[in-house]
């Protein structure tokens, strides 16, 4: 074989083994790139997969603190009905005529008053003065009225040699609140 066609020969196979190489190159790198074309749509769709599953968990608690939120203003509506309705007792307490607020505070008298006790009356006083100067328990329990009088909006202050009583109407509303209040509550929140 001549020389030039040795060379010939060497260019051919040469040629051909680069082809080959080539050819198997860009078979491999097909692969490669199906397969990764392939592991990036998998984890695009295990990605999705978590974000709904997140979304999902972000609208649940949304949901929930909305239904919180909502419960927790219901519920303070309903403790200002209960206040409003002990404010109402309270007025219609102050506005109680002569002889009922009278007997009302000859009640307390008789149930908190205890010997030599002075009877602190409200600025907004209805009680008559005779019918109670005028009780039993007034003579026999030697009590007197004060010179003065409380600011409160009705009741009785009972100052004491040890200790005062607060019989005003705020006071005796406040402690019967407290232990309605969680019934009260209890009832509202069935309607």
């Amino acid at each position: 074989m001549s020389e030039n066609g040795l060379i010939e020969r060497i260019l051919s196979d040469a040629k051909s083994s680069a082809q080959s190489i080539v050819a198997n190159a860009r078979a491999d790198s097909d692969e490669l790139l199906i397969a990764e074309k392939n592991k990036a749509l998998e984890i695009k769709q295990q990605n999705d997969i978590t974000l709904r599953i997140e979304a999902d968990k972000i609208i649940a608690r949304t949901a929930i603190v909305a239904e919180i939120d909502a419960k927790k203003a219901l519920l303070a509506a309903k403790v200002q009905c209960v206040d409003m309705a002990f404010e109402r007792a309270k007025e219609k307490l102050c506005a109680l005529d002569k002889k009922a607020y009278t007997q009302f505070i000859l009640k307390l008298i008789s149930l908190y008053a205890e010997e030599n006790d002075i009877i602190v009356l409200s600025k907004k006083n209805n009680t008559d003065l005779k019918a109670l100067k005028e009780s039993a328990d007034f003579f026999n329990k030697k009590l007197s009225i004060a010179d003065f009088f409380g600011d409160f909006s009705g009741g009785i202050i009972l100052k004491g040699k040890n200790y005062d009583k607060n019989l005003t109407f705020e006071t005796l509303l406040e402690q019967q609140k407290n232990q309605l209040q969680k019934e009260v509550l209890n009832r509202l929140l069935q309607v």
